[in-house]
Parts: structure tokens; sequence; C-alpha cells
């Protein structure tokens, strides 16, 4: 009977050390590109155009920063590499969260139905992910309750959708509030509900497999003990 049980916590230990090379043996990077970035429109929250928004290069300092940022998010949220498509400095006057404004960009390269994700450096609140992006042909809009640096993420080898696509909400609200809380947010119901992507689901199901061959491999000995007796 010792041999038996021997088999079968070394078949549960072989399946579990199985369980974390398949976790571990994701590989993702962040690919940084520069690809060109103006400003389509602007306007206010009544939808009144606004004039005089600008956009830049950003400094290498402040894309290093987006580069960390966007390490982070990815490894934390994202089963895929990441196209870090550009890094911007967005100005204008005036913006606030009395007075914020939508600002639709011209992103070289983005097709409707992308999910783009916008993190901002907020002169109050650090970096944080901007929530209600919305995508088109070739346009990235966004809201803003103030501006500074802005970084444009796609998941690599994103697959375009058909032209004409209608611009959508990428994600729910729910989503973003749990992204506040990691970039500096203060929600704390979001900080205790964590994201759970497709890889941490995949890995619970093979957990699941593991503990189903445990108890086989238990109900197994039982049946064995008891033909013993």
């Amino acid at each position: 009977m010792k041999k038996m049980m021997t088999a079968a916590l070394a078949l549960v230990l072989t399946l579990g050390m199985g369980v974390t090379a398949m976790a571990a043996s994701v590989t993702k990077t962040v690919n940084v590109h520069n690809v060109a970035v103006s400003i389509s429109s602007v306007v206010d929250k009544d939808g009144n155009a606004v004039q005089g928004a600008t956009v830049a290069d950003a400094s290498e300092a402040v894309k290093a920063e987006a580069f960390a940022q966007a390490t982070s998010y990815m490894n934390t949220f994202m089963n895929t590499s990441v196209d870090m498509l550009a890094t911007k400095d967005v100005n204008l006057a005036g913006v606030s969260a009395a007075n914020p404004v939508t600002i639709t960009f011209n992103v070289e390269g983005v097709a409707a139905g992308n999910t783009i994700i916008v993190l901002h450096k907020s002169s109050t609140r650090g970096w944080e992910v901007m929530p209600n992006v919305s995508v088109g042909n070739g346009t990235v809009a966004v809201t803003f309750t103030d501006l500074s640096p802005v970084a444009f993420l796609r998941p690599t080898a994103a697959a375009a959708a058909p032209a004409n696509t209608p611009v959508q909400e990428i994600h729910p609200p729910e989503y973003y509030e749990q992204l506040k809380a990691m970039y500096g947010g203060n929600t704390a119901e979001a900080a205790a509900a964590p994201v759970v992507s497709p890889k941490t689901a995949e890995d619970s199901g093979m957990a699941g497999f593991v503990f189903g061959a445990a108890l086989c491999a238990a109900a197994a000995v039982v049946v064995s003990r008891k033909k013993t007796v």
C-alpha cells in the first residue's frame, strides 16, 4: 500500500509542477513605437468646440515612466505583449473637473474594434488608466479633467474590425474602477475586487484538474486498503 501511496503522490506532484511550468511559460514584452498622433477635435462638456490644444512628443523621462506603467499594466491585466504606440504631451489651458474636455486624437494605425488603453499622467493623481475610451478608424477619443502626458497602448497583433464599425466603449466602468485603484485611486471596493485575467482562469482550471487527480489517487488508496482488509 505504501508503494501505491507513493506513486499517487508522485503523480499529483508531477501534475502540480506542470501547472507551475505552464504559468511561467508566457513571455510578454512592451514594444515601443512612435506613431503619428495629432488632434482631430476638442469639445467641452456641452459639445462646443474648444481651440488651443497642442500635442507633442513627451520627454525621454516621461517616456520611461510611461514604459514602466505599461509594463505594470501588461503584467497585471493582460495575457499578451503590448505595443506602446506613442507617448505624447497634451496641453490645453482651463481644463478641470468642472470643465472637462473630450479630445479625439488621430492615431496612426488604429482601427475600429482595436482595444486601446490610454495611460494619463494627471497633475494631481499621478499615472492612471483612462475610462470610456472610444476607438474609431484612425481615432481615439478620451475625456480629460486635466491635461498632461498621455500614452496609447494596444495588445500586440490586435485584430482590426471591418471598416465603418461604430465607435464603442471598450470596457464597463467597473473595470476602470479596479484600474484606478491600482494607479493611485482611492476606491476601497475596487482594491478588494481583483480582475481575473484569461490566463488566471486557465491556470485555475488546471489547478482544479490537479485537485481532481489528488482525489482520485486518495480514493484508489482507500479502495486498496479495503481490499487488503
